[in-house]
């Protein structure tokens, strides 16, 4: 195989990565991990040297890991945790391998290919629209469902969501190869046509506050960088303790505003009311990974909700209060402070645009 071969070989699987989201959303967690071990392997012979390991991404995997197996020894559901670090010591070993990839291939050498994914974020968007407009034909026909089901909408929101998400690093890839000024209609008619009839409202407010980072964060203000960091870091510990209040004083008024109403604003908050109160009773350590979808006495008002279970508290700091308490959360915020300050000083304005909105990829 020679080295043209390799990297448009990579390229290729790598843009249909998006493709595959749509309608099998789990093969995310598989695709990458499998592109990655197989082209990682396939460096040796083709470029006759060891690629790059990652080894700060290592340390993050090794902190998921070991936090992931710590928390058994104080786990409410035991199965239901060490089933789910079953699975992350699987996957996350061999998706550090693609983040290996990424630091050893050269650029001059993706130059020729790389805008591949951004035409596979083009299929995406039309595949989406498909879909939602067939009612999920293909999405049934994968499932050998009768093909006159109707798929819910919901079915494709983390497709909807990771096409939002990489579409800004899309553009980028295009841009390069394409010089039209209007280069970008490619990517965002396609894209825009998508998420209007997507009902994920997360997509849709990922790409309007992506944008607003993009064009208008002051990238070169130290105090600015210095003002986002506090205001996530405080976020993700005050979460647990402030939002019982917004629920049980704002939700009502929220529900009623016809845009928070399509985003389910109340049924969001209602879930997270209870989602806090419950890891209030262990604030340390929390209650385990994956304890949610096995919690069956959650103290809901249902005001907006019928029912008190919940996979997933949909809020990532709820969710690691939950999973691993005070220990958990300070951890991840130590992770994400230096994330933001590798981003703002190691790189030049362009990349960190792309590199901090890319950071909150699904």
């Amino acid at each position: 195989m020679t080295k043209n071969i390799y990297i448009l070989l990579f390229c290729l699987l790598s843009a249909l990565v998006p493709i595959l989201a749509v309608d099998v959303p789990r093969g995310l967690a598989f695709a990458p991990s499998i592109i990655g071990l197989v082209f990682y392997i396939l460096y040796f012979l083709v470029f006759s040297a060891k690629p790059q390991f990652a080894k700060k991404a290592l340390w993050l995997v090794l902190t998921v890991l070991g936090l992931s197996a710590l928390s058994l020894t104080w786990a409410q559901d035991f199965d239901v945790s060490s089933e789910k670090v079953m699975k992350l010591s699987l996957l996350l070993p061999l998706q550090l391998l693609v983040i290996s990839l990424a630091v050893s291939l050269k650029k001059e050498t993706l130059d020729p290919y790389i805008h591949y994914f951004s035409y596979g974020i083009v299929i995406t968007s039309l595949l989406l629209s498909f879909e939602l407009l067939s009612g999920g034909l293909l999405f049934n026909a994968i499932r050998n469902v009768p093909l006159d089901t109707a798929v819910p909408p919901a079915e494709f929101n983390r497709a909807s969501i990771l096409l939002s998400l990489y579409s800004f690093i899309a553009l980028t890839f295009l841009k390069a190869r394409i010089k039209h000024r209007f280069y970008y209609l490619i990517i965002l008619i396609p894209l825009f046509t998508a998420l209007c009839l997507a009902e994920s409202q997360s997509a849709q407010l990922s790409l309007v506050i992506g944008s607003i980072f993009l064009f208008f964060f002051p990238y070169r203000s130290k105090v600015a960088w210095q003002a986002l960091k506090s205001i996530i870091l405080i976020s993700m510990i005050s979460a647990v303790f402030v939002t019982t209040y917004i629920y049980q004083n704002f939700a009502s008024d929220i529900q009623q505003a016809p845009m928070f109403a399509q985003a389910y604003a109340g049924h969001r908050l209602e879930i997270w009311d209870f989602v806090s109160r419950y890891a209030l009773q262990q604030p340390l350590q929390g209650f385990g990974i994956e304890v949610t979808r096995s919690i069956t006495d959650f103290d809901s008002a249902r005001m907006f909700n019928n029912g008190n279970l919940v996979l997933h508290p949909h809020n990532f700091a709820l969710q690691i209060w939950i999973e691993f308490g005070l220990l958990g959360i300070l951890i991840a915020m130590a992770f994400i402070y230096k994330m933001l300050s590798m981003i703002q000083n190691n790189f030049t304005i362009q990349q960190q645009k792309y590199s901090f909105l890319q950071q909150w990829q699904p």
